[in-house]
């Protein structure tokens, strides 16, 4: 069974994550530290890919509260658009409004809030 990788899209780090064989639980695999080059993770996910079956890459889609797209999100866009011109998989992406950043000042908020999957 092919995997499902799942891309926490940053500036200078970019979380990776990877489901488990039977594609069951996902556990964090590594942060890539890419200081703003998109080179740098797609080098990365080349090797991954050799090491790892992966038929699905889900990617977070930054957007404000309200609903709203920001520079964030077409900064974000624009890697999406890289990934699927270089790889031919599967990509899910999906809205979210709450970050891990702002998620730790709040006390009892993990994660993200998924809003609308878009394939």
């Amino acid at each position: 069974m092919k995997r499902i990788l799942g891309i926490d899209y940053g500036d200078a780090r970019t979380g990776i994550s990877i489901t488990d064989a039977l594609n069951i639980t996902a556990q964090g695999l590594e942060t890539i530290n890419n200081k703003g080059s998109d080179k740098v993770i797609l080098k990365r996910l080349d090797e991954l890919f050799s090491i790892y079956e992966v038929d699905t890459i889900v990617i977070g889609r930054p957007i404000n509260m309200n609903g709203t797209e920001s520079e964030r999100t077409e900064i974000t866009d624009k890697f999406i658009h890289k990934l699927k011109c270089k790889y031919i998989l599967t990509s899910i992406y999906y809205n979210v409004i709450i970050s891990t950043r702002n998620n730790a000042t709040r006390k009892g908020w993990r994660g993200v809030f998924l809003v609308e999957e878009s394939a």
